[in-house]
């Protein structure tokens, strides 16, 4: 019976080996051999399956059976990866296989609506509710949040043509108002690392805040304010830095003013020697007579400034025609000067806004341009395009008076509007008719472009002049006879804007140049001349118009200070 036992064992053996065969168990892979799996995918964490059996996560490393087999991958953020391979005894097969990218939907909802809404990171430019189409699959970090509401903060996982909606109540929060007392009241408050710009009676939830109140010439001062349920006031009186301001002048005759903010605002003082000036920007400006105008922007420090002004002599001699150089290359607008004299302003058989007569004195000589500004000119500054030598039109107040602060600094002089005094005494020139070449306004062809024949080919117009210049629009300038004091398009071309505020008639206005710009009772400004579609008794030299906007028949030209 023992013997029999050892028929059977043979037989045992022969089922095992075939068993480990089939399977290629330990002794098969040990006698045999078997082939190695390498697969590494982008991104990780991939299911790996060969013939519908898990080997693993990628990345990973397999010792796999020989011969051919199918291997698929399955990712909760990417379409599924198919391929048949064919693995060899004893080798090695190495994969990297890039999953392809996939996408889904993702709404956000929120009450109230107009929320914010940041995405990893990014704050998406739409308020809600938003749909964000077509976004890539794997977690994103979502946050919700409005003012004055607590906000929301969630991780979502989008997988392959999802569609998903959240819905977020976004629950209030305790606020309170904020409100900062400056001194002085122009300076800034800024709420650190709040985005929201401070201002007065702002609400904010309750807190601690740290706020900065800052302003030029004064010690910042930074401080932690804690904003309780309730109305939040606080007063912040910053400290003044000032430092000392040396002078030497030449010539010492010279007139020095002092301009800086003053706490409300930026002053005029005249200067004296070692003057205490608060730190910041500090305009210094010298006149004198027969000296070039000095003016300077300084910068004060705590430590004190010296500076010495040295005018440089400038010949006053009536009739001498000139052009100041530019910083940026060139010269600007081409100047004639004008002495001081006397003259009767107004007309007394004119419109009633010209009158009443009264006689004015021209207390200083001044420079004013021979011609109305250009485009040419003008487009050194800011490009209105067009031809050259055509007046520069279509500019609001603001533009104009961009222009001549830019000139300004071009020349390191000063240059503004003429007052209107000043543009009716250059358009005189000495003369008390109603043209500045006669009373005779058959003649005014001669001397400027205005409402004539030949602009009736283009324009209906009832009053006109009966002579023919030549041109319907505008004209280029100096296409016309001069005044006598040799400046040209005065009654023509185009209005001009003069630096006084409208006022209805000349009552009031003072005896000397000075302009009347304390008091405004319209919101425009005077302009003088006639242009290229005025009737003849709207060109006469006493003739005054109000402008209050831009327009194609509206220009200027500059004045420059001695």
């Amino acid at each position: 019976m023992p013997r029999s036992k050892w028929l059977y064992l043979p037989m045992v053996l022969a089922v095992a080996l075939l068993i480990d065969w089939s399977s290629e168990g330990p002794l098969t892979r040990l006698v045999l051999g078997t082939a190695i799996l390498r697969i590494n995918t982008s991104p990780d964490g991939a299911s790996a399956f060969l013939d519908a059996d898990l080997i693993g996560t990628t990345p990973l490393r397999h010792q796999a059976r020989p011969g051919k087999t199918v291997l698929k991958l399955e990712h909760p953020f990417h379409p599924n990866y198919v391929e048949r391979l064919e693995l060899l005894r004893g080798k090695t097969k190495a994969l990297d296989i890039t999953l392809e990218p996939a996408f889904g939907n993702l709404e956000i909802i929120t009450n109230p609506k107009s929320a914010q809404l940041i995405v990893d990171g990014e704050e998406v430019n739409e308020r809600t509710p938003v749909k964000l189409s077509d976004l890539p699959t794997g977690t994103h970090d979502v946050r919700v949040f409005i003012y004055g509401r607590e906000p929301i903060t969630e991780t979502i996982a989008v997988t392959p043509n999802a569609n998903i909606t959240r819905t977020y109540e976004l629950a209030r929060v305790p606020m309170g108002s904020l409100t900062i007392d400056k001194v002085p009241t122009n300076a800034t408050a800024r709420l650190i690392g709040i985005r929201q710009p401070y201002e007065p009676q702002m609400l904010l939830p309750i807190g601690s805040y740290d706020v900065e109140v800052s302003h030029p010439g004064y010690t910042t001062q930074a401080f932690r304010m804690a904003v309780r349920q309730q109305a939040n006031t606080r007063r912040i009186r910053l400290e003044r830095e000032y430092g000392r301001l040396s002078l030497s002048i030449a010539p010492p005759q010279a007139v020095v003013t002092i301009r800086y903010d003053a706490g409300s605002g930026f002053r005029n003082f005249e200067y004296f020697d070692r003057m205490q000036v608060p730190t910041g920007n500090v305009v210094v400006r010298a006149k004198a007579l027969g000296y070039r105008t000095y003016e300077r922007n300084l910068t004060m420090t705590m430590v004190g400034l010296n500076h010495n002004i040295a005018m440089k002599i400038f010949r006053i001699t009536p009739g001498i025609e000139f052009r100041d150089s530019l910083r940026a290359g060139g010269d600007g607008p081409l100047l004639k000067i004008l002495s001081e004299g006397s003259f009767v302003m107004g007309a007394s058989d004119g419109y009633p806004d010209e009158g009443p007569t009264r006689a004015v004195t021209v207390t200083q000589p001044f420079a004013i341009a021979v011609y109305e500004l250009t485009r040419g000119e003008y487009n050194r500054f800011e490009d209105l395009g067009g031809e050259d030598r055509v007046p520069a039109t279509n500019l609001s107040w603001g533009q104009v008076d961009g222009y001549l602060s830019w000139l300004s600094r071009e020349t390191s002089y000063t240059y503004r509007l003429p007052s209107e005094a000043e543009w009716e005494y250059a358009a005189r020139a000495g003369t008390t008719t109603a043209y500045y070449f006669g009373s005779n306004a058959d003649r005014l062809c001669e001397y400027e472009n205005v409402g004539d024949q030949s602009m009736r080919s283009q324009f209906q117009k009832d009053t006109i002049a009966s002579c023919n210049d030549g041109v319907i629009r505008l004209a280029p300038v100096g296409s016309f006879k001069p005044n006598p004091f040799g400046l040209y398009d005065m009654l023509g071309n185009v209005h001009e804007w003069v630096a006084d505020c409208w006022h209805g008639n000349h009552e009031g206005a003072p005896s000397t140049e000075k302009a009347r710009t304390s008091v405004c009772n319209t919101p425009g400004h005077v302009v003088r001349g006639g242009h290229w579609f005025a009737a003849p008794n709207d060109a006469r030299v006493s003739f005054r118009n109000v402008g209050t906007k831009s327009s194609g028949s509206l220009g200027f030209r500059v004045v420059r200070e001695l």
